[in-house]
């Protein structure tokens, strides 16, 4: 804003000149002082556009910021759905995974009584492990999407107020 004042410059003139002819009559020169502002009249011209483009700038500038704002918030927001996503998948697998467990327990009770044979036995183990090694994996991936939305935000999830 005040770089216009480098155009300007100030001049002084002191003017001491004494033409000795005669004694008795002394010759002033008037004025003795001089003053001088010099402004470039190009200054008024060429600045008024350079503001506007500096103000054009700023607005520019500022929707750039408002734009990451909002891809930033819909990323963060994304990465949040998938986290409580992946938290209502275990907790449907974790389901699952207690009615795998209560039928090997139960297959588990008649192979020892000699009722069941090694077959199902075998298979009620299996599912049994399949159901738990898919809750394992849901758990860590809604690990990894916890972390996700943490370094995004930059916080921990769990310091975060709605």
């Amino acid at each position: 804003k005040n770089s216009w004042f480098n155009l300007l410059t100030f001049s002084f003139n002191y003017n001491d000149q004494t033409f000795a002819k005669s004694s008795q009559q002394s010759t002033y020169v008037y004025p003795k002082f001089f003053f001088g502002i010099s402004i470039p009249i190009g200054v008024f011209f060429t600045k008024g556009p350079e503001i506007k483009a500096a103000k054009e700038n700023v607005k520019i500038g500022m929707n750039n910021q408002e734009e990451l704002a909002r891809m930033l918030r819909q990323e963060v927001l994304t990465k949040y759905k998938g986290y409580k996503t992946y938290g209502a998948l275990l907790l449907v697998q974790t389901q699952l995974t207690e009615d795998m467990h209560a039928v090997f327990l139960q297959v588990e009770k008649k192979f020892n009584d000699g009722s069941s044979n090694i077959d199902a036995y075998s298979n009620a183990a299996k599912n049994y492990n399949m159901e738990l090694a898919k809750q394992l994996n849901l758990q860590l991936q809604q690990d990894i999407a916890k972390l996700d939305v943490e370094r995004s935000i930059g916080v921990k999830l769990e310091t975060v107020t709605y």
